[in-house]
């Protein structure tokens, strides 16, 4: 079973040092609340913050995997479009020079790959795609109303909403 969450950075907090990285710099995206608190400290058009996708045990994206989160978000919706289209796809973390492949492997698996730490995760690949699809439309309607976005990542939801639908519908067939 995966778990996906994303949350953003309190830029109050500063990261100086990957292995020193606190839970609590970091608020869900989820609660609204917390992003009003923090709201004034997020630049809109750069937030930082981490998707946390475990997958029964493994922990593939942590803390230390921070980055522009709406950036990562619109990058990894791309990638899947580009597995459903080719069977495979990919992306760069947006600030750091570090790559993630998917590849389609038969028997309704995927492989991902994540350069940074070297590690292959083999994956059921419509709960991947879907975990990783419903994770990017719960950030963007999440974060709109406590950071009075006014709808401005409305493109990247509706284009997320869509790449689910093709997602249910290709393995639902």
């Amino acid at each position: 079973m995966f778990t996906c969450r994303s949350l953003l950075l309190d830029h109050r907090n500063k990261i100086t040092n990957l292995d020193l990285i606190k839970a609590s710099w970091f608020t869900e995206v989820t609660n609204a609340e917390g992003l009003r608190k923090i709201s004034k400290y997020i630049d809109r058009n750069y937030m930082d913050g981490v998707i946390l996708l475990n997958y029964n045990d493994k922990k593939i994206f942590t803390y230390r995997d921070w980055d522009s989160i709406e950036q990562l978000w619109i990058l990894i919706t791309v990638a899947i479009q580009e597995v459903l289209d080719k069977s495979e796809g990919w992306l760069y973390l947006p600030d750091q020079p570090a790559k993630i492949t998917f590849k389609e492997r038969g028997n309704d698996l995927i492989e991902m790959y994540t350069e940074w730490n070297d590690k292959t995760y083999i994956l059921p690949e419509k709960e991947l795609l879907t975990t990783l699809i419903e994770g990017a439309i719960q950030f963007f309607e999440a974060i709109d109303e406590p950071l009075e976005l006014h709808g401005y990542f409305n493109d990247d939801l509706n284009f997320s909403k869509k790449l689910l639908h093709r997602v249910e519908n290709q393995f639902n067939k």
